[in-house]
């Protein structure tokens, strides 16, 4: 057998007359059955959430609820989308249950803001902000985070779904632990101020949303430039490619469901 200079075997030539070496390997990336513009638009609704939070002044309770509530009816909006779009797997199952949680979630707040439940003071409103946040926050990244465990490994996604749902995890935890009737009077240069739970649970939903919406625009982008830089096949082939991808991911998922 003839060795390189370095002593390693020289590549046998193929078939064809070239240098195995010279062949064209395909790399083995991870499918996902998540396309790139639903986290994109999760994104826009969460950013725009977060800015409106960062330039808004006077965070009261019912400027919380206002928030609170086109941010959850929106999102919600989109995840019911994606329950439209994505193939029949894990990924939809979780995708409708986080968009009925979102309109659950935006009827209580909405109802609130608009004084259904009748007369409230600040400290009810505080309360009601809480516990809706924290409670719709937790249940749907338990199922982002859930559907990111069952996924490791077979779906390129799946990262991304994880980390998700332990951000908006950690997010209603922090919220759960700040009292509704919370306040601390401050003087910053003969400026004297109030510092609320009203104003620390808005705080936290802002930078929620803020960080949120950042990784999903990364995750978002990143799978449309795994697209484009995929390997060219012919259209047929992509086709049927495409549909095996999604029928294992939902055979492995649905096996990892009923274990």
């Amino acid at each position: 057998m003839a060795t390189s200079e370095l002593g390693d075997a020289a590549p046998a030539p193929a078939a064809d007359g070239l240098p195995a070496a010279a062949s064209v390997v395909v790399p083995a990336v991870l499918p996902t059955v998540m396309p790139w513009w639903l986290p994109i638009l999760r994104a826009i609704v969460a950013l725009a959430a977060a800015l409106v939070i960062t330039f808004t002044g006077g965070h009261s309770a019912q400027f919380g609820l206002i928030v609170l509530t086109a941010w959850l009816g929106a999102t919600a909006i989109v995840d019911l989308v994606g329950w439209r779009v994505l193939p029949k797997t894990l990924a939809r199952t979780a995708s409708f249950g986080r968009g009925v949680v979102g309109l659950l979630g935006t009827l209580l707040a909405g109802l609130a803001a608009v004084g259904a439940f009748g007369p409230m003071l600040d400290v009810e409103r505080a309360a009601v902000l809480g516990l809706t946040a924290a409670a719709t926050l937790l249940i749907i990244g338990m199922f982002e985070a859930g559907v990111g465990v069952k996924t490791k490994g077979l779906d390129a996604y799946s990262r991304d779904w994880s980390t998700a749902g332990v951000i908006q995890i950690v997010a209603a935890i922090a919220i759960m632990v700040v009292p509704p009737g919370f306040e601390h009077r401050y003087q910053v240069e003969d400026v004297d101020g109030l510092l609320t739970g009203a104003i620390i649970m808005i705080g936290l939903l802002g930078l929620t949303a803020a960080v949120l919406g950042v990784l999903l625009v990364v995750a978002g982008l990143s799978r449309r430039s795994a697209a484009r830089s995929s390997v060219a096949l012919p259209a047929g082939e992509v086709a049927d490619a495409d549909a095996a991808t999604a029928d294992e991911i939902a055979g492995e998922t649905d096996g990892a469901g009923r274990s």
